[in-house]
């Protein structure tokens, strides 16, 4: 990845002290935020000596953190426009994107959000639908195979027969 550089003059804190050891986890814990990376050593030593307000502002203004920004917005929305396909038949609308995107960029995890995503009504109301619809079909294809095959229609004991084999 791109190493982020010292800034000049930016050893300085808000409040104008100079912090010269600041703790290599708080480093590596804002390349992981705003970089999805951990810094590497030479990272570490090229911020040797700023704040870390400075080492924030730094590395959370990089090109490469708004790289990864943009990637993960992208890969969220794909995320959540699958798991609502899946779960309503629908894509999510704004105010789904709106909700859902900050707690994905916040740790929600895919297999979080499918899990919350089925206890709703409408996830219920579709399962329940694209099930009544597989019914239909397999009881339609019961019905032509039959019709095709021995010139006859299904009994209601053939249909349920072949509905629980489908």
């Amino acid at each position: 990845g791109t190493q982020i550089r010292a800034l000049p003059g930016a050893s300085q804190g808000g409040t104008g002290t100079v912090q010269a050891n600041v703790d290599p986890a708080q480093i590596t814990a804002l390349y992981q935020q705003y970089l999805g990376r951990p810094a590497t050593a030479s990272d570490i030593a090229g911020l040797a000596g700023q704040s870390l307000d400075a080492i924030r502002s730094a590395v959370s203004g990089s090109q490469e953190a708004t790289n990864f920004a943009n990637t993960t917005r992208t890969t969220n929305t794909a995320t959540l426009t699958n798991a609502f396909q899946q779960a309503f038949g629908r894509a999510p609308t704004a105010a789904d994107l709106a909700n859902y995107l900050p707690q994905l960029a916040n740790g929600l995890t895919p297999a979080q959000l499918t899990q919350q995503l089925s206890g709703y009504p409408e996830a219920q109301n579709f399962a329940a639908a694209a099930k009544a619809k597989t019914t239909a079909d397999n009881t339609t294809a019961i019905f032509n195979a039959f019709q095709t095959s021995l010139g006859r229609p299904p009994t209601g004991a053939d249909v349920q027969y072949y509905l629980g084999q489908a």
